[in-house]
């Protein structure tokens, strides 16, 4: 909040299947806002507490969106690769492809957001 000067974000994508994340989202939003859930959680615990006064004077918009169609991908792969937006931030670690064994290692210590693997 402290980044809108109290006013709330626009849009808000929950990515992260995280509880806290989810409840959270309805406090960052701003008035208006849009919320959107596509981190599913955990199926043994799927629900969150959800603060209906808040979604009604607020008056959000929340929706759920699951995978996602080809057209969506190569749109993805589109603006991916017309270098737009720096997704360098986002890798934690490189490998050669010689070394895709600690790649893959690297990638289930779960410590990593993202691991490319390098031809």
């Amino acid at each position: 909040l402290r980044e809108s000067a109290g006013r709330g974000a626009d849009v808000i994508i929950v990515a992260a299947p995280v509880h806290a994340a989810q409840e959270s989202a309805l406090t960052l939003a701003a008035v208006g806002g849009r919320i959107n859930f596509f981190g599913g959680l955990p199926k043994d615990r799927p629900t969150i507490t959800l603060d209906s006064n808040m979604v009604h004077y607020k008056e959000l918009v929340i929706t759920g969106t699951t995978a996602c169609s080809t057209h969506d991908c190569w749109q993805a792969a589109q603006i991916v690769n017309s270098g737009l937006v720096d997704l360098a931030p986002l890798v934690s670690q490189r490998f050669p492809l010689k070394e895709a064994v600690n790649a893959f290692a690297a990638a289930e210590d779960r410590k990593s957001l993202k691991i490319v693997l390098e031809p």
